[in-house]
């Protein structure tokens, strides 16, 4: 399955096609943060880049989606694995987002910026950190 994923960096477009991962130690982790999240059931896939060496922007890992069509958690594994956090954080950093709602709020846009800044991103950190 591919799935475009286009990012809107300043002054310059760039897009990038993401495929649903087919690693193995990847995904065991990812089934597994699921199930100890009480997530099996949730139409999630993840993704990672096509290309092994995609690390534009600085984004370790991402979420987006809705629970009427599903959800999808990507992972830049170049960036984390160059970062001080771990795999698994990322993972459960991620389907914080999912699990929370985050992925389902819609705000008009400068409240969106505002509240994933105070509110989403530090509480999907704290609660990432609990798990690893």
């Amino acid at each position: 399955m591919k799935t475009e994923i286009e990012y809107l960096y300043p002054k310059k477009f760039i897009a990038q096609a993401w495929t649903e991962s087919t690693d193995e130690e990847v995904l065991s982790i990812f089934w597994e943060a699921k199930s100890v999240r009480g997530l099996e059931k949730e139409n999630i896939v993840l993704l990672t880049p096509e290309d092994a060496d995609y690390c534009a922007g600085n984004e370790l890992g991402f979420s987006w989606g809705n629970k009427e069509k599903g959800y999808a958690v990507g992972l830049t594994p170049k960036l984390i694995e160059i970062s001080e956090r771990s795999l698994e954080h990322v993972i459960h950093h991620e389907l914080t987002h999912v699990e929370k709602g985050d992925c389902d709020r819609k705000l008009p846009y400068i409240i969106k910026m505002i509240y994933n800044l105070l509110i989403a991103e530090p509480r999907a950190s704290r609660i990432a950190e609990r798990y690893c």
